[in-house]
């Protein structure tokens, strides 16, 4: 049987026909709808950034060479524990190198050994410890560092190193790549945490070191103007400048300068005291970088009494008057800048002759005095609790126990060690 080949022509047009049916009825309001719908931009498709894909043969993106994933996770791994350690690294928050701050460990130096100790539990633990005789730590403003003195002959004084350590412990490392020819008569850490300065003679110094405790290298060896002495005080809040006593010839004066040296610039001109020795003793910056306390002569050169003045020098004024008091001196700051830590004795001498003296506490804005602690028949110096709740009493001769003085006047306490010398570590607030 044959079909006629006119019908075997037009046959899919006509099953096509049957098929398709009428239009939608929503037909023209779809297209009104999407006449007025602009087409997808040019650079959403990848052919717009990739060139290659738009070539004849090129329709298709090349796979990636398996190397080159490897490469990318490689590096996206090696970001990711960067930033991981970044953070461990950076977890604590280091306080600012002036003003208050919270207590942490108090570190201190026996029997050639480092120790930090907790004020509150007495409890201590050795952060480095050995054969070697370490001696005279003191942490970094920050609080992330204590450096030390280390002699090269364990059994002697004489040629020392200056060591730096983590505050939580680890491996120590020595700064001076060659000794110190004897331990410095005094040194410190500079504000920024980052350098050492040391002073190798205990008065009038032509020459003072600055050691960068990030490496091991030669010091930058600073030779000022004039000869200085110890200690110098850095200027809160930047700490770029410094507080000395300096000699004119016979004469001595007050100056602030640079860390460098530079800008040498006095604030009490040199003159002729009748006691030098313990005339513009120790200098000490208010918290906030606008006055100076310090230890002056009377004028008989007698004795010895508490000045403070502004930080160009005018203003000057005595300002203990503690009852009884025949001498104070050696002023210190509390954190926050409202009171002033002294040493003061009524008189009474030891069997050779020294003052025995108290501490006491001036508040600055009414001139209020608190004696605190008892009389001590031994050299003292003093350092504030970091929150300004305490005063940590530092002995400057081996077998005294270490205090902690309550500046409203309450009865001091002991720390279970006996040292010389320590600091009070900085810890954020």
């Amino acid at each position: 049987m044959t079909l006629d080949p006119r019908l075997e022509r037009n046959l899919p047009a006509i099953l096509a026909g049957l098929g398709a049916g009428p239009p939608p009825e929503y037909t023209d309001a779809l297209l009104e709808r999407i006449s007025h719908v602009r087409q997808r931009p040019a650079w959403v498709f990848r052919e717009w950034w990739l060139p290659a894909a738009r070539a004849p043969g090129k329709e298709r993106i090349p796979p990636l060479s398996w190397r080159l994933v490897v490469l990318v996770a490689l590096l996206v791994l090696t970001l990711v524990m960067a930033g991981i350690l970044a953070g461990v690294g950076h977890g604590r928050r280091l306080p600012a190198p002036f003003g208050p701050a919270g207590n942490g460990a108090i570190v201190y130096g026996t029997g050639g050994d480092i120790y930090a100790g907790d004020s509150v539990t007495g409890t201590s633990q050795a952060i480095v410890s050995g054969p070697t005789y370490d001696f005279r730590p003191g942490y970094s403003p920050d609080g992330s560092t204590v450096g030390f003195l280390r002699r090269v002959d364990a059994a002697k004084a004489g040629l020392t190193n200056i060591v730096v350590v983590p505050a939580d412990g680890g491996q120590p490392r020595v700064i001076t790549t060659v000794p110190l020819a004897a331990e410095p008569g005094w040194w410190s850490w500079t504000p920024d945490s980052r350098s050492i300065v040391v002073m190798m003679s205990a008065s009038r110094d032509s020459t003072y070191d600055v050691f960068d405790t990030t490496k091991s290298s030669p010091p930058r060896v600073i030779t000022p103007a004039i000869p200085i002495d110890p200690p110098m005080a850095f200027q809160p809040p930047a700490g770029g400048r410094i507080v000395v006593r300096g000699h004119v010839g016979s004469q001595i004066g007050l100056y602030t300068m640079g860390i460098d040296g530079s800008n040498l610039t006095p604030v009490v001109n040199p003159f002729t005291s009748l006691n030098d020795q313990i005339d513009l003793v120790y200098p000490a910056w208010s918290p906030d970088g606008t006055r100076i306390a310090l230890q002056r002569a009377t004028t008989d050169g007698s004795t010895t009494a508490l000045y403070v003045m502004n930080a160009d020098g005018t203003g000057d004024r005595q300002i203990d008057a503690t009852a009884g008091a025949a001498a104070a001196g050696w002023a210190v700051w509390s954190p926050d800048g409202t009171r002033i830590a002294y040493q003061w004795s009524d008189g009474v001498r030891d069997s050779n002759g020294y003052f025995i003296y108290s501490w006491a506490v001036l508040r600055v804005a009414d001139g209020t005095i608190i004696k605190t602690g008892p009389s001590l028949a031994y050299d003292t110096v003093a350092t504030w609790s970091p929150d300004g709740k305490g005063i940590l009493i530092l002995n400057m001769v081996q077998g005294h126990p270490q205090l902690i003085l309550d500046p409203e006047g309450g009865p001091a306490r002991s720390v279970t060690w006996s040292a010389v010398g320590g600091d009070w570590e900085r810890i954020a607030p």
